[in-house]
């Protein structure tokens, strides 16, 4: 990933609480709540930062909440650049430097965990800590008829790229068919903190996040019992609680 540290603030739109920065072409959208020590979230794919509303809600009151819309998600627009995980970490870098995050904790739902993961690789110093929520390191960590229904998506929407809407929609998918792809030796290299949480009956393979709980230096596996894939969600007042612990640790 190359990375522009030095983004010029006069190539950004920019209110009190909420406002865009222009990274490669595109307006990536970004809101701000509370203040405090920084903690960004970032959501899944196919998603936007309103899937965070309950941690939103409930974090403000300790921390300063940095919400970002991915790439092509949300209010942010798809640009020129291809998606990947790499160009979307890249975008969260560049937000980070233009608001003068000096060190920062990311909350990251499902891909939003791939991307943190990706950020901590590039940027190491300015992480606190990371809590990986329903994510993986290859797409064999899914499980196979969620691996199955989404190449499925993704064939149909790729043979219809020749319209826009299909070729984002591809895309996007691509993101969960052929990615992550991050080795175990290069996990081995992050030493930051980092919470593990899952569902019972997650999407994510179970013997897959034990392997990455495992390969990870400085790690915490946390399973939540009853609950499914989006238990920032449908858990929110145990999932709220499980990370906070965790992070007044470190704060």
């Amino acid at each position: 990933m190359t990375r522009d540290l030095q983004t010029s603030k006069t190539d950004h739109l920019k209110s009190a609480n909420a406002g865009y920065i222009i990274s490669d072409g595109a307006r990536i959208y970004y809101e701000r709540y509370g203040s405090g020590t920084s903690l960004v979230l970032i959501h899944g794919n196919m998603q936007d930062a309103s899937y965070f509303k309950k941690q939103i809600e409930y974090f403000k009151a300790y921390y300063e909440v940095i919400t970002i819309d991915s790439r092509g998600h949300g209010k942010s627009d798809f640009g020129h650049l291809r998606l990947s995980l790499d160009v979307l970490a890249e975008d969260v870098i560049k937000i980070l430097c233009y608001l003068e995050v000096k060190r920062t904790i990311i909350l990251g739902f499902s891909d939003g965990g791939n991307i943190a993961v990706k950020i901590a690789q590039s940027i190491p110093e300015k992480l606190i800590a990371i809590v990986a929520v329903g994510s993986n390191i290859t797409p064999q960590g899914l499980k196979l008829l969620s691996r199955i229904s989404v190449l499925i998506g993704y064939q149909i929407a790729n043979a219809l790229s020749n319209f826009t809407w299909f070729n984002q929609k591809a895309q996007t998918l691509a993101l969960m068919t052929f990615e992550p792809n991050i080795p175990k030796s290069q996990l081995n290299q992050i030493f930051i903190p980092v919470l593990i949480l899952t569902g019972q009956f997650d999407v994510i393979r179970s013997k897959h996040s034990q392997m990455i709980a495992k390969e990870l230096p400085n790690s915490e596996w946390v399973v939540l019992k009853h609950s499914g894939h989006n238990l920032l969600k449908w858990q929110a007042e145990k999932a709220n609680e499980i990370i906070f612990t965790f992070l007044k640790k470190m704060t």
